[in-house]
């Protein structure tokens, strides 16, 4: 089973459907629950794949992971496409045009902490790599 977070548009919502075109179950996660429910249809009408949605805000607190906990409950996890996105900013900006890219570099040093500590039980993890890095 494969988890996408952020899985309703964009970068996540076509890692989404590839893995499920590639004959992956998937499981999507994201804030806005008909989004989700639209997704999860069109991946079972499009590649015949069994999906399951999983709606959470991840700008609440702690509290989300218990949601999320229950909702993969029982399933063998294989692949995580961690994809939810965050602005910091407080006003509205071009992303080229945002200096700050401390939230990016702690998403990227954290998965390459994960990755290390989990490479011998066959965990691979994957970050981008930003322009400028």
């Amino acid at each position: 089973m494969t988890v996408v977070t952020g899985a309703t548009s964009g970068i996540g919502k076509a890692y989404a459907h590839e893995l499920a075109r590639r004959g992956l179950n998937v499981v999507l996660i994201s804030r806005d629950l008909s989004k989700l429910k639209h997704e999860a249809r069109e991946i079972e009408r499009l590649y015949g794949k069994s999906t399951r949605v999983i709606q959470v805000d991840f700008t609440g607190g702690l509290e989300i992971y218990e949601t999320i906990e229950a909702g993969l409950k029982d399933l063998e996890i294989g692949v995580l496409v961690n994809n939810v996105g965050q602005k910091y900013t407080t006003h509205l900006s071009r992303l080229l045009d945002c200096e700050e890219d401390v939230g990016k570099a702690f998403v990227r040093s954290f998965s390459v902490a994960v990755g290390t500590e989990y490479r011998s039980k066959g965990v691979i993890v994957q970050a981008s790599h930003y322009e400028g890095e």
